[in-house]
């Protein structure tokens, strides 16, 4: 401590006002330190000094000046001129918040959320966020939003989220916030359901490089209702569009892909197979899967699998089909499972196996039944099929009924042709009856 005040006492030519402020934290005012410090931490009017800087931060602090604790909880929670440490980042954000500082309140809410330094408490997180947020501090507005729609500390709010997380979308330029907002108008949860005005926020928010943003962006250009769907035959998938900008959606999972995301791989699989603002090639399809298989997504090993037994844009092979189709499987995606059960019912790729059929089916089921009850149109329509084919459990022909109208309800377009009685047949049924006619291999 004695070193400390001896190197800030040096006598040196400061130019105004930092002589003045020098003079001052010479006498222990810690406003004057804090203003020292803020010259030397950015070098306006002085040659920067981040040793002193933080000294200087550091003795405002110590003498109970909250802008002072604030930051040298900042510098702590980032480790700029000093170690991170996180603990000591809520010690001071704490003695800050306590004061009424906002920014600390912002910075001890957030290691709260993150239990960073301390044991993550949601509540005591929303706590923190709230007060920040009714004294003004925009910094607080996105994670306000966030938490008010996830139901995190505090009990869901959409309409209320809404207001938070559009105030931290426009007025900070939040990319997280952009990105949730979008979420928003594409559920219609907290915002009017407006698939061309979540593409907006998407677009803002991929523009500033958040990815998921990207992949949403690209999902809702490629797929009916903005949704993230991957169906499970891709080569008889119909996809409706309801912002019809494939080209777009194409050039969004391109530069997805230039880091290999598998994400952006599987993109572009699909807008080869279904020709989605690429030109319709199966093979370059396929090459495309098999990356993103490669990378671990499970989905593209579903359709490469599928691809394999049934010779699209490949050579036929069941083995390997079924092979990719039980590591999808394996990784419990549902769609693989019945992918997989379709093989052992009909001894395509594997021996017939009806019980272990059965077995598969069944735990697709419980996975759909979960997943359709929390509202998912695509779970809905496949637990309608599994119904309607008595797949993991008996059919019954109201039941599936009940979830196509549901599916349909939700914006799914194969349960909106089922209920229209049109000639579509599901693709699990095309898929499974497509293996049972196929001629044996020698």
């Amino acid at each position: 401590m004695g070193k400390e005040k001896k190197e800030i006492r040096e006598e040196k030519n400061y130019p105004e006002p930092v002589r003045s402020y020098m003079e001052m934290a010479k006498q222990g005012d810690p406003e004057a330190m804090f203003m020292a410090a803020e010259c030397f931490f950015s070098g306006n009017g002085v040659d920067a000094d981040c040793d002193l800087a933080f000294r200087l931060y550091r003795q405002a602090a110590q003498k109970g000046y909250a802008d002072a604790q604030a930051m040298v909880g900042d510098l702590y929670d980032m480790g700029m001129l000093v170690k991170t440490d996180s603990k000591q980042a809520v010690k001071w954000y704490r003695k800050a918040a306590k004061q009424g500082n906002a920014a600390a309140m912002v910075g001890l809410g957030y290691n709260y959320y993150n239990g960073d330094g301390v044991k993550r408490d949601y509540p005591k997180a929303y706590e923190w966020i709230r007060k920040a947020a009714d004294k003004g501090c925009q910094d607080a507005f996105g994670l306000l939003g966030e938490m008010l729609m996830t139901g995190r500390g505090v009990k869901k709010n959409y309409e209320e989220a809404g207001y938070w997380l559009t105030l931290s979308a426009v007025n900070r330029n939040n990319r997280y916030a952009q990105f949730l907002e979008a979420e928003m108008h594409r559920t219609g949860k907290g915002e009017t359901q407006d698939f061309k005005e979540a593409a907006v926020w998407y677009r803002r928010s991929a523009a500033q490089g958040t990815d998921a943003a990207k992949i949403c962006l690209a999902m809702l250009y490629n797929c009916c209702n903005g949704s993230r769907q991957r169906k499970l035959w891709g080569i008889q998938t119909s996809v409706e569009l309801t912002y019809n900008k494939l080209d777009e959606a194409a050039e969004w999972f391109i530069d997805l892909a230039k880091d290999d995301d598998p994400d952006g791989l599987f993109g572009i699989g699909i807008c080869r197979l279904m020709g989605y603002g690429l030109k319709q090639n199966a093979e370059k399809a396929a090459k495309w899967f098999r990356r993103a298989s490669e990378r671990g997504d499970d989905i593209a090993m579903t359709l490469l699998g599928a691809m394999y037994l049934t010779g699209t844009g490949v050579k036929r092979d069941d083995k390997k089909g079924a092979k990719l189709l039980k590591a999808a499987a394996d990784k419990g995606l549902p769609d693989a499972r019945c992918g997989l059960a379709a093989c052992c019912e009909c001894g395509s790729g594997v021996e017939q196996n009806l019980q272990e059929a059965d077995r598969l089916y069944r735990l697709a089921l419980e996975q759909y039944m979960q997943a359709a009850e929390q509202g998912d149109p695509d779970a809905q329509c496949a637990l309608a099929h599994c119904y309607e084919h008595g797949c993991g459990t008996d059919a019954s022909h109201d039941l599936a009924d009940e979830w196509y109208k549901k599916a349909m309800e939700g914006g799914n377009a194969e349960a909106r042709r089922h209920l229209s009685q049109s000639s579509y047949t599901d693709t699990w049924t095309r898929f499974r009856d497509m293996l049972k006619s196929a001629p044996e291999k020698d």
